[in-house]
């Protein structure tokens, strides 16, 4: 399985991962558009001490991801390991991704 590590954006300094710009940035630092053609799931990271994952950087690493595979597609082959603070947060931008898929692709 491959993994996502989200440690390695923050270092163990960084408490909050936001800016859609360096979601764009995590999204080809860790070859997003090949991991979402992997017939295996991918497991993703989340550091214990990350507090919050900003809407525009998750939209920035995963919007092409959720759009392409739909939520349930997304759910199934994305595996978040991280506190349930942090899964909420992904659960409501994903499920907003694809409201607002529109806007997204504009």
């Amino acid at each position: 399985m491959a993994t996502i590590e989200l440690s390695k954006l923050t270092r163990g300094d960084v408490r909050n991962l936001s800016g859609q710009e360096r979601g764009l940035a995590a999204r080809h630092e860790f070859k997003v558009d090949e991991l979402d053609k992997s017939p295996e799931p991918v497991l993703v990271q989340v550091p214990g001490d990350l507090d919050t994952i900003s809407p525009s950087f998750f939209r920035g690493m995963f919007s092409v991801s959720i759009l392409t595979l739909g939520i349930v597609g997304f759910s199934n082959h994305y595996v978040f390991d991280a506190k349930p603070q942090i899964l909420e947060q992904v659960e409501q931008v994903v499920k907003g991704t694809i409201r607002d898929r529109s806007q997204i692709l504009s």
